[in-house]
């Protein structure tokens, strides 16, 4: 039982203290070269008081995946830092594209954060 769960908690482990970044708001539209394999994490600013929050909007996943579920860390009194858990799985380049926004609705300045990943073995 004990081997069982080392094994599950392994990946997970190696993915929060293996990670290529993070990268933040700044890095919006940045080109990252990273390998095959690699996994990296995107932390991007949300309001608490408000209904709108950061969505995975596009990516190409023969290049990368999300890997793990989004986290909520509270950073502030009024924001937190919800960050998303991504791996490099193919060759190639692809645009990862978050949008903040309510369900469908986007909000009118329509917030957006791009990265470009390009990737080789």
């Amino acid at each position: 039982m004990k081997r069982t769960i080392t094994m599950l908690l392994a990946p997970i482990i190696f993915l929060m203290f293996s990670c290529n970044g993070p990268y933040y708001e700044n890095d919006n539209g940045k080109i990252v070269n990273l390998s095959v394999g690699s996994p990296f994490e995107i932390n991007l600013n949300e309001e608490l008081n408000d209904e709108y929050s950061w969505q995975l909007h596009s990516y190409d996943s023969n290049i990368v995946i999300p890997v793990l579920s989004p986290r909520i860390n509270r950073s502030g009194e009024d924001t937190s830092l919800k960050t998303f858990y991504f791996q490099v799985v193919g060759d190639g380049e692809t645009t990862i594209s978050l949008v903040y926004s309510s369900g469908e609705r986007v909000r009118n300045f329509k917030k957006e954060f791009n990265l470009m990943i390009r990737s080789g073995s």
